[in-house]
């Protein structure tokens, strides 16, 4: 079966995008289970290949999947030039609903000071 978001992916994926609600629902299942992996540490891999594969021409995804990369990468590797460049080329974008003060709040009760790097 699979989690929840894999599945409404599946059915949007098999019905198609009649309407732009329905391919709203789409983009959002498929970044916020990339967010999900990011925080469970789990295998986003087949998200990224379906984000790549139907949301990458969508304008807002972009910024959003370069942005989960930084984090992504930032477990394991200094992001400081990573984030300047992401800044400078999206210097107008504004995330809807997200901020980074959500993820100092919740860095911020982690105990295991590796974690928090």
């Amino acid at each position: 079966m699979g989690p929840p978001g894999l599945i409404r992916i599946r059915v949007i994926k098999r019905i198609g995008f009649p309407d732009k609600l329905k391919s709203k629902n789409f983009e959002y299942a498929v970044i916020n289970n990339i967010e999900l992996a990011l925080v469970t540490n789990s295998d986003d891999t087949r998200y990224r290949e379906l984000a790549n594969e139907y949301l990458l021409n969508i304008s807002d995804t972009k910024p959003q999947m370069e942005m989960l990369e930084i984090l992504k990468n930032a477990q394991d590797l200094d992001q400081t030039q990573a984030m300047s460049e992401w800044k400078k080329q999206y210097k107008d974008y504004q995330f809807e609903n997200w901020s980074f003060e959500t993820l100092d709040e919740w860095k911020d009760t982690i105990e295991d000071s590796e974690a928090k790097r």
